[in-house]
């Protein structure tokens, strides 16, 4: 049976006659999930790849939708709570971290995840005031994430301030 006028080429059916009305459903191909997950994964459809052939297909790693955050050196030392002090700045925003920070404020702009030593400190930086209002699995010491609603901001502030900053914390 030939494919009619109808027909779905990577759907999961195929539907003859011009008509419009099935002749005969069978799958003509993997489903669209099966589709997006090969071409995700480098895989193939068809006869098994000797090693040979997977070296020769292997595609160069697909470059990232948006650039990663700058690295933070992993546990900078603790920062006294008083003067001013050089950090690390990145940010997070919301989606995808919308939960309930673990401080006490509900989660908002002007808030940003420190050590937890520093739960509730407030602090100055780039002429804004913000609260350690919440912790971060990888925020500890000289580094402060800070809060935005809308990744776009959080971005523009980086590009606006860079990724290190003169923190000063208030009284």
């Amino acid at each position: 049976m030939g494919l009619g006028v109808g027909a779905v080429v990577l759907g999961l059916s195929a539907v003859g006659g011009n008509d419009g009305q099935p002749d005969s459903v069978r799958a003509v191909s993997p489903g669209p999930d099966a589709v997006l997950r090969a071409l995700r994964s480098g895989e193939t459809f068809g006869p098994p790849l000797t090693e040979a052939d997977r070296a020769a297909a292997k595609r160069p790693e697909q470059p990232l939708l948006r650039p990663p955050q700058p690295d933070v050196p992993p546990n900078p030392p603790p920062v006294p709570t008083q003067g001013t002090i050089s950090v690390w700045v990145t940010f997070y925003s919301c989606p995808p971290y919308c939960g309930d920070p673990s401080g006490l404020l509900p989660l908002a702009e002007g808030q940003a995840a420190c050590d937890p030593v520093y739960m509730g400190q407030r602090f100055m930086l780039n002429g804004a005031e913000y609260v350690c209002n919440d912790t971060g699995g990888l925020v500890y010491g000289a580094h402060v994430d800070l809060f935005f609603w809308s990744e776009a901001d959080g971005w523009a502030y980086l590009a606006a301030h860079g990724t290190e900053g003169l923190l000063r914390w208030l009284p």
